[in-house]
């Protein structure tokens, strides 16, 4: 109390110096659960079919059973889906694609996490030489699928011209494995396909009563076939198809003698109206905001996401890209940044209404304030936390910051309340505020070891799914611990600076 000058310049550097630190702490997005998922996506070369996807899938599932011994079930997907439902879900399909994954043991049953497990078998996959490109991840499945399976890091290239888009994109993926904080790079460059070309000579086609669509539409009925009704069995219905037997539509030299029936009912080899020409097209075009898009993928590797950010953001001011060409980043990166600017208003908002109720209850604009200084002390306990616990801040420890905007206030309204009384009996200025320490101390200790210890077992759970939790725990006992120590010294000196007007009034009284 005789040094107030002192305790506000140590606790403001306090602080300052804690802001500081904090900025070195990184920031994630939502914290993966360890659910117990390890899945490997490979991608063969553009053309390969199904068997031989199916093959090599064999052999990841293989490398799956002989390094995990964690393993509880084995499963894989190669091709694709005839809806292409997966694709909607964010995954990766075609006939040169395969997802092995492998669901293992509980967490608490296993000496390794999904995520270590996973980059343990990454340099066998990685020796597998039909395997153009592959990532691996460990984790939750779910988890993966909820968020739409984003990667931590999106580097979108927009533009006009394929040639630039493409060139950059290379230029960016190059730069993503050249870097050891990066991990599964991959790029949506389009490699493009094999196709078969019918050209169609439409006088030839005319003469017979054909034209265009009905040929395309008698070659896709040949090769995927047509519905021709339903097959009923006891109780159970059959879609019934028809097309051209395996022989007849695999092969590429079979394809010329496809039939055709024209409208007088007469059938001709598909020979006669059209020719067949190799050659290759785009397996996809992607746009985003009208422009041609092209997107170069990665994760984080040993560091936090906002750290990875960073980085590469200063990588690519380094590289010098054309005009015509736009680099935006995406991926859990913007949904953090999205996210984060919801929760800072949140923020806001929160100190706000804590303001306002405390205003109303005080009739006072001064005290209310006075407690709100509790405020950003927490944010020293909550650095702290982070520091000794290696936590980051994430949407769940922003929402643990924002809980604490509600809860160190209450050891503020305790201690300033009981000082408005004091005075209002008829104690000075000093007296009021010594007697409430003296006084309020237990109340305030009581009130805030009984949150702390309420969140002991949140912060210490080890369970499957503490991943999400822990982090809010950690982020409650830290902020109110530190806060509530430092609260009992700096709120009555601050209110004694505030007041110290009427302790010139009561001493000139005396």
């Amino acid at each position: 109390m005789e040094n107030r000058g002192k305790v506000v310049f140590l606790v403001v550097m306090l602080f300052i110096g804690m802001l500081y630190l904090g900025t070195k702490t990184g920031s994630d997005y939502i914290p993966q659960f360890d659910a117990g998922d390890v899945n490997a996506v490979i991608k063969l070369e553009v053309g390969t079919g199904v068997d031989k996807t199916q093959e090599i899938s064999k052999q990841v599932e293989k490398i799956f059973e002989e390094e995990i011994p964690e393993v509880r079930a084995l499963y894989s997907i190669n091709g694709q889906t005839e809806e292409s439902l997966l694709s909607m879900m964010g995954f990766d399909e075609g006939k040169n694609n395969a997802t092995i994954g492998a669901k293992l043991i509980r967490p608490g049953a296993r000496d390794y996490t999904a995520k270590e497990i996973a980059e343990k078998i990454r340099p066998r996959i990685a020796q597998i030489p039909e395997i153009v490109d592959f990532r691996i991840t460990g984790g939750s499945m779910l988890g993966a699928a909820i968020l739409g399976n984003k990667k931590d890091i999106e580097l979108k290239i927009m533009g006009n011209q394929f040639e630039s888009i493409n060139a950059v994109a290379r230029e960016l993926e190059e730069m993503a494995n050249s870097k050891s904080y990066l991990k599964n790079v991959e790029s949506s460059i389009d490699k493009g396909k094999l196709e078969m070309r019918v050209k169609v000579d439409r006088d030839k086609a005319s003469a017979v009563g054909l034209n265009t669509g009905m040929i395309a539409l008698a070659i896709r009925q040949s090769i995927y076939g047509a519905d021709a009704g339903e097959l009923k069995d006891m109780d159970e219905n059959f879609d019934i198809k028809v097309r051209y037997a395996p022989e007849f539509r695999d092969k590429i030299s079979e394809l010329d003698n496809l039939m055709l029936t024209t409208l007088t009912g007469v059938t001709i080899p598909l020979s006669t109206v059209a020719t067949l020409e190799e050659g290759s097209g785009p397996l996809e075009i992607r746009h985003e905001s009208q422009q041609r898009v092209v997107k170069v993928y990665a994760d984080a590797n040993g560091i936090s996401l906002g750290e990875a950010v960073s980085k590469v953001r200063a990588e690519i001011s380094k590289l010098d890209i054309p005009a015509d060409v736009v680099v935006e980043m995406g991926g859990k990166a913007d949904a953090k940044d999205e996210s984060f600017g919801s929760l800072y208003l949140l923020f806001a908002l929160g100190l706000a209404m804590v303001y306002m109720v405390m205003a109303s209850q005080f009739g006072s604009l001064k005290d209310p304030l006075i407690i709100m200084f509790s405020v950003p002390l927490s944010i020293i306990g909550v650095v702290m936390a982070f520091l000794i616990s290696g936590e980051s801040l994430s949407v769940v420890t922003f929402i643990g910051v924002i809980m604490l905007i509600g809860i160190v206030v209450n050891n503020g309204i305790v201690l300033v309340d009981y000082i408005n009384l004091l005075r209002a009996r008829g104690h000075n200025l000093k007296e009021a505020i010594l007697m409430a320490g003296n006084s309020r101390l237990r109340p305030v200790m009581m009130t805030a070891l009984t949150t702390i210890l309420g969140m002991v077992p949140l912060a210490n759970s080890s369970g499957m799914g503490s991943e999400m939790w822990k982090p809010l725990g950690i982020t409650v006992i830290g902020g109110l611990l530190v806060s509530t120590l430092i609260t009992l010294v700096f709120v009555p000196v601050i209110y004694m600076t505030f007041h110290r007007k009427d302790m010139n009034v009561e001493g000139g009284g005396k």
